[in-house]
């Protein structure tokens, strides 16, 4: 009897080049849920999801295009503002919900395909939204904060606004407590790629 594919969760830190091995273990033939994706989907397709956002927030988070701005979103919720860290847990709780439900439907759905050996569930705070449960392995990646940093520059993040999202999150002892598998992201890309192969090849044995 075929095996369902099995559900493997990436954490890590912030930067820390977890969509990477997202990415790597697609290449191996995985399924990826990506739930920052979900989250983009549903601020911009779920009237309800945006109504409440707007209320949350107020209208000068709508842009030009009566879009939410997440951008805007971002800087409230990461930002110095007294109420910022309030923000960020009324706005997780409009969204996670609604997340998890769409994350629930897409597993359900590949599981059925039997040709995919796994499911990768890329979710920056899968353990702060409790959805470990959903996984059987979960894959902590493990970089260095100066590396991290130097990730964190590419994407126009300062060091403060680095440290901001990553206060925001469990803490890393707390991330590597609750994984299974870790991998060590202190080399190249390369590097990186090959550990996630044999990685990949060791879970796929599991099916």
């Amino acid at each position: 009897m075929t095996r369902k594919p099995i559900v493997v969760g990436i954490i890590g830190g912030v930067a820390s080049g977890k969509s990477e091995v997202a990415k790597q273990l697609v290449t191996y033939g995985a399924a990826r849920i990506n739930a920052d994706e979900l989250g983009h989907f549903l601020l911009s397709n779920d009237a309800s999801i945006k109504n409440k956002v707007v209320q949350l927030f107020g209208p000068s988070v709508l842009d030009a295009s009566n879009q939410i701005d997440r951008k805007r979103i971002a800087g409230l919720v990461f930002g110095s503002s007294g109420r910022a860290k309030e923000l960020l847990r009324e706005l997780e709780a409009i969204l996670h919900p609604a997340i998890r439900r769409m994350a629930e439907d897409q597993i359900a759905a590949i599981q059925n395909q039997t040709h995919v050996p796994m499911i990768v569930l890329d979710a920056p705070l899968l353990i702060e939204a409790g959805w470990a449960a959903l996984c059987d392995q979960i894959i902590f990646v493990d970089t260095p904060l100066e590396r991290r940093q130097h990730l964190a520059s590419m994407r126009g993040w300062s060091i403060d606004e680095l440290a901001k999202r990553e206060q925001a999150q469990r803490s890393l002892a707390e991330k590597r407590a609750a994984a299974t598998i870790v991998i060590l992201n202190d080399g190249d890309i390369e590097d990186l790629r090959r550990k996630t192969q044999t990685i990949a090849g060791n879970l796929s044995q599991e099916r």
